[in-house]
């Protein structure tokens, strides 16, 4: 039976490949019910954006999957927020903090 290859974490230094396609899991709390959340992007940018800007109410656990590594919200929101992010945000009131 052949190992399983385990998703490298991505480092501090190592640049994002915006144009690399991605997943995007979480978990959905629906009252007391919950339900596994998946969407597939063609881009990385697209994925991050969603998973900050869009991402349904009741959201939890999110974790976003590349063939480089594998990024938590906290990556996600911090690489979101980084001067290199290409692609415009939405704008948000003042202190207002995304999801």
């Amino acid at each position: 039976m052949p190992a399983e290859t385990e998703t490298p974490e991505p480092s501090e230094s190592s640049p994002v490949d915006y144009a690399s396609s991605a997943e995007l899991f979480a978990v959905q709390r629906l009252g007391r019910k919950q339900s596994l959340f998946y969407q597939r992007f063609d881009n990385t940018a697209e994925a991050m954006r969603f998973a900050v800007e869009d991402m349904p109410a009741g959201a939890a656990n999110i974790v976003l999957e590349t063939e480089f590594g594998r990024y938590d919200a906290a990556a996600i929101a911090k690489i979101y927020g980084a001067d290199e992010f290409p692609l415009a945000r939405r704008a948000f009131a003042p202190g207002a903090v995304p999801k």
